[in-house]
């Protein structure tokens, strides 16, 4: 049974969403890593900072730009309440879209990580122009890559302490037959 449902955010919905990037405990695997310069965001606490003055444009880049970008927000129908996002952007370098997910911390351990990368794969294989998911994962960020096995990613090979996570169309049309 699935519990959780992706939810095309809305602009009231950003709050959630900046509440999410805002917080210490949710952002934690980020800390101290090298993000390129990233605006706003924070390499003591791995925050990002999400101001209402860019959600409309976050909205226009990640939402009307699918196949290239997508993101949705994950809702848990059992409890009533957003538990984390997913998302997926087109990597021009690697010619493959990385799949993202990110749990809200008091959120963490109930599964929903499994569970909503398989939401993410059904929406990305329902479209022709994604043959592959990938995410390079640190190697000791054993939640992440065990969530990322259950939802059914393999192991591609690891480089720079990152393990690179594939799941591919074949792997979509073998297990949805």
């Amino acid at each position: 049974m699935t519990r959780l449902a992706l939810k095309i955010p809305g602009l009231r919905d950003m709050a959630y969403r900046q509440g999410l990037l805002a917080d210490p405990d949710t952002m934690a695997y980020n800390r101290g890593r090298d993000l390129d310069g990233a605006e706003g965001y924070d390499p003591a606490t791995g925050c990002i900072d999400f101001p209402r003055d860019n959600w409309r444009w976050w909205r226009q880049v990640w939402l009307m730009n699918e196949p290239d970008f997508f993101s949705a927000l994950l809702w848990d129908e059992e409890a009533g309440c957003f538990v984390g996002e997913v998302c997926w952007f087109r990597d021009d370098e690697t010619q493959a879209h990385t799949a993202g997910i990110l749990i809200e911390a008091k959120h963490r351990g109930k599964g929903f990580c499994a569970e909503g990368l398989r939401l993410l794969i059904a929406r990305a294989f329902a479209r022709e122009e994604i043959a592959v998911l990938r995410c390079d994962l640190p190697t000791d960020n054993l939640p992440a890559l065990r969530g990322y096995a259950r939802a059914g990613f393999h192991a591609f090979g690891e480089k720079d302490g990152a393990r690179t996570m594939l799941f591919t169309r074949e792997d979509y049309e073998r297990d949805n037959g």
